[in-house]
């Protein structure tokens, strides 16, 4: 799986035109340099988090044996089996 910034293409998916922070901004605050941020768009985003989360493991997809949910209480199968003839 490639990270998301393998995953960046370079292109700018949103620009701010001409504004320059500096007319606005105190030059202490400004950066001297670009801050590298990957270049996706909103939806390139959201596959790359949903890939991520798919590799996560969950109940739903997977048999995780713990061993405890045979432990607790399954009022169900007790009455079930509490209601069998010779039981007592």
């Amino acid at each position: 799986m490639k990270t998301i910034f393998e995953k960046s293409n370079g292109v700018e998916g949103i620009g701010f035109g001409e504004c320059k922070l500096g007319d606005y901004l105190p030059q202490v605050l400004l950066r001297k340099e670009a801050v590298g941020l990957p270049q996706l768009s909103e939806l390139e985003v959201m596959r790359h988090y949903k890939e991520l989360s798919d590799r996560n493991f969950c109940i739903e997809k997977g048999f995780y044996p713990l061993g405890s949910c045979t432990m607790k209480y399954n009022p169900k199968v007790n009455e079930l089996l509490a209601s069998l003839e010779g039981f007592v």
